[in-house]
């Protein structure tokens, strides 16, 4: 049994498993390896269940015969940690973690439990304190393929890319035959290599008063190199994007390319591109974001011909340059704020101001069922309103909405998730009644392995244009590609 779940091979393991303990109910390895099966064939409540009822079944403290001594059990401590992990593992988040913090408090010597400590942090999405946890952990068990492969996972997490790959190689050396070293070399080479993201939606819209823009499309991509030099990347990019408002066809391509700093903390980019179709212009930008801690980021952007311009601005031959700054506190998977403002400065003399705020609360969480409610403020300002271009005097929207997150499909690596998320709130434009506006969307997202990700889906959006409304279905198409 023990053989069959090492070769990736649940469900025989698990009839196995089954066998053993019909015929010795009490054989605890065996129901450990149990715990583990049901896992990996995603029966993550039974799995729950059989962790809890290995902990009822244990004593606390064990003895022995005509002895007064009493000690702590010790498979009862490895059941209790099982127990908190697997609710980790099945969603049970908070419940999981705040089990693991008590024990590990009560033991901070044990190499397990520091262990899983370090994996609980991560899953809260705290990278930071994960490694230090593990560093600690690693530090009471040093040299062990275990804590060799948690510190080459971590760094990995960091994005420390060329220490994940000095580990991964001493690993693949020592032990090229383990599963768990082949699958961290599999991570590392796909992090190190070529990323190719495209993103394409084609859109059909109807309606929009003056400012209909009819059928189109937009396309996003964009290519990554290995590292050319310490931390710096290359980075390719091309855009595109289409309207068919009433004064006719307007298209916008822009290529280019840049540098990319890759580091742990701090990303930023510089590039200069070409822009032709409805006007030809050349652009250049920079953008950075910085990870402070385990809870605040910080991002800024500026551009120049910038393609935040709206694209019926370029039948005019109306550019603009934007500023962007933003802010991030996220607190675990439970809660994230953030908040941005951008500036666009439009060659007609237009000045836009725009801010934004959104909140992410985490509703509903299931085995394979994640529910979040979401909350957006949203409002401009235009110092030259009107024109040939959707510029109101003011606005502002206030929207909320659910997002669910089903896992359909999961074996090991490969996942397939459907994703619903429903939006709908009130825009009030000065000069225009208030009216409703909202967003309808579902998607599919396959992960095959770590070298490729597709997502595909449609959408269904209400949006209103001086007191009009337009309706759109936009449908996507995504690739994240790594070689």
């Amino acid at each position: 049994a023990d053989a069959l779940l090492y070769l990736e091979r649940p469900r025989e393991a698990l009839a196995a498993y089954d066998r053993v303990l019909a015929e010795q109910p009490g054989k605890i390895q065996a129901s450990y390896g149990r715990v583990f099966a049901l896992l990996e064939t995603e029966q993550l409540n039974e799995a729950v269940a059989a962790a809890d009822a290995i902990v009822a079944s244990r004593p606390r403290f064990v003895g022995f015969r005509d002895d007064p001594a009493r000690t702590p059990d010790r498979e009862y401590a490895y059941a209790a940690q099982l127990a908190a992990q697997v609710r980790l593992w099945s969603n049970r988040i908070a419940d999981g973690f705040g089990r693991i913090d008590t024990m590990a408090n009560s033991a901070p010597a044990s190499f397990s439990l520091r262990q899983a400590r370090a994996g609980a942090y991560y899953t809260r999405g705290w990278p930071r304190a994960a490694e230090r946890e593990a560093e600690i952990a690693a530090s009471l068990n040093p040299g062990s393929l275990y804590s060799d492969i948690m510190l080459a996972d971590t760094a990995l997490s960091r994005n420390r890319l060329d220490e994940a790959k000095t580990r991964s190689d001493a690993l693949m050396l020592l032990a090229p035959e383990d599963l768990s070293v082949q699958n961290l070399d599999r991570n590392v080479r796909a992090r190190r290599g070529w990323v190719l993201d495209a993103n394409w939606s084609p859109t059909f819209n109807e309606g929009g008063g003056n400012f209909q823009r009819g059928e189109g499309y937009s396309l996003d991509s964009s290519l990554l190199s290995p590292r050319v030099m310490g931390p710096l990347r290359l980075v390719g990019r091309f855009n595109s994007a289409s309207a068919q408002p009433p004064e006719g066809r307007v298209v916008r391509h822009q290529a280019g390319g840049g540098l990319r700093l890759d580091g742990s903390d701090v990303q930023a980019t510089v590039y200069a591109a070409h822009n032709w179709g409805s006007l030809v212009q050349t652009s250049f930008g920079a953008d950075v974001s910085w990870q402070i801690d385990d809870h605040w980021s910080l991002s800024a952007a500026a551009d120049s011909n910038s393609l935040d311009t709206p694209i019926r601005a370029l039948l005019a031959d109306i550019s603009g340059d934007s500023a962007r700054v933003g802010v991030r506190w996220r607190q675990d998977e439970r809660l994230d704020i953030a908040a941005t403002l951008r500036w666009l400065a439009m060659s007609d003399g237009n000045d836009r101001v725009e801010a934004g705020a959104s909140l992410v609360s985490l509703l509903h969480a299931a085995a394979h069922l994640v529910v979040r409610g979401r909350v957006d403020l949203y409002g401009s300002q235009n110092s030259k309103p009107g024109g040939p271009y959707f510029a109101p005097e003011s606005d502002v929207s206030l929207t909320a909405g659910v997002s669910a997150e089903h896992i359909a499909w999961r074996r090991y690596q490969r996942i397939l998730t459907q994703v619903l998320s429903v939006d709908a709130g009130v825009y009030d434009q000065r000069g225009y009644a208030a009216g409703w506006i909202g967003t309808l969307r579902y998607e599919h997202r396959w992960r095959q392995d770590p070298w490729t990700e597709i997502v595909y889906g449609i959408g269904l959006q209400r949006r209103i244009y001086d007191g009009a409304s337009e309706r759109s279905i936009a449908l996507t198409l995504g690739l994240r590609q790594h070689f």
